[in-house]
């Protein structure tokens, strides 16, 4: 029973002046909460810290390809295609972790610049790696190696040397790197009575990439194509063959309505060389200055099927013109190749400081 101008005691209601006290409370706590942890994040043991940032480093470096997976075919004195490098993996595959692609490491110790690198082409250090690889607000300091276990005991190194003091965070990783096939020799059967002027080289990718796994695949999409063409020999008046054309082209060529371009359509890296016994370049605008007495030499730089639009799923014909009888074979570009070899697999050791 309440009685009048008493004051009850009981109620259990909370005034409104202590329900804004208490609000404004709780987001000051809430705030400086905020503010100490942010004072207090280097204050963590550095050892451990330090040791799970060189641990995370070597497994992005040694089991993750990167992004994206083929960053090794980045133009790097274009700002875009190096900015388009979200990570430094060096893997072939995520499914093949500490296999690394010998052309990832090459781009990654090889192609550094402290100074000037948006003009070098190369990537900046130590902006580029910290950014792309060890990751996080802190400006750790970095040092990776990959020594070589074969006969030339080759070091590659990239960050600052390694400081005389045990703060510092250290991993060891045993690694395979992938080295491409050799070079693919082809021999002219010019003795034939059922010569024909030109002759094709085919690439099968869909066929390379499904019958090997990736430590060992041939694969022309991201690794340099190189072909020896020789064995010519002079016609029954002593001429000797000239090259008149060379076309790049889709198979079927009948399903693509003429999908070929030439050789020398580009000037820039990556692009298809063609050197004619080994001291002079193809020459498409001088079809005399084109006589082969001793070899075709072609190469097709990394990049280059990707660049004019193939993937893995294509099969692709580059196809040489003659101005007189020189084989009568077409030839494909595969592991039964006479000169073909599997890629190697080279043992190396990565080591990670980071402090």
């Amino acid at each position: 029973m309440r009685f009048p101008r008493k004051v009850d005691r009981e109620e259990g209601l909370l005034s409104l002046d202590f329900l804004i006290g208490f609000t404004i409370f709780l987001i000051a706590l809430i705030f400086v909460g905020i503010m100490i942890s942010g004072l207090l994040v280097h204050l963590q043991s550095r050892t451990i810290d330090y040791d799970a940032v060189a641990y995370r480093t070597s497994v992005v470096l040694v089991e993750d390809p990167g992004e994206p997976a083929n960053w090794q075919l980045a133009d790097l004195k274009y700002p875009a295609e190096r900015a388009n490098v979200k990570r430094l993996g060096l893997a072939i595959q995520k499914n093949y972790p500490g296999i690394l692609l010998q052309d990832k490491v090459g781009k990654f110790f090889d192609d550094t610049s402290s100074t000037g690198c948006l003009a070098e082409g190369t990537f900046c250090n130590p902006e580029d790696y910290r950014e792309k690889l060890i990751f996080g607000d802190y400006p750790y300091h970095f040092n990776i190696s990959l020594k070589t276990l074969d006969s030339s005991s080759q070091t590659r190194s990239v960050g600052d040397p390694v400081p005389d003091q045990s703060r510092y965070g250290y991993i060891k990783r045993i690694v395979k790197i992938q080295k491409p096939d050799s070079i693919h020799i082809y021999n002219a059967t010019s003795e034939s009575e059922s010569c024909l002027k030109t002759t094709s080289f085919r690439f099968n990718i869909t066929k390379l990439y499904d019958d090997v796994p990736p430590p060992y695949r041939i694969d022309p999409l991201s690794q340099n194509v190189s072909i020896l063409f020789r064995n010519f020999s002079q016609n029954g008046t002593g001429a000797w063959p000239s090259i008149t054309d060379i076309q790049i082209c889709t198979y079927p060529i009948a399903l693509t309505g003429g999908g070929c371009i030439g050789a020398d359509a580009y000037d820039d890296s990556p692009r298809m060389i063609v050197t004619i016994d080994g001291n002079k370049e193809y020459n498409s605008g001088d079809p005399a200055a084109n006589t082969v007495t001793d070899y075709v030499s072609i190469n097709l730089e990394k990049g280059f099927f990707t660049r004019i639009g193939y993937d893995r799923f294509g099969t692709i014909d580059l196809i040489m013109t003659f101005d007189q009888n020189v084989t009568n074979q077409d030839y494909n570009y595969d592991y039964s190749s006479s000169a073909a070899s599997l890629p190697e697999l080279q043992s190396a050791v990565l080591e990670v400081w980071v402090w």
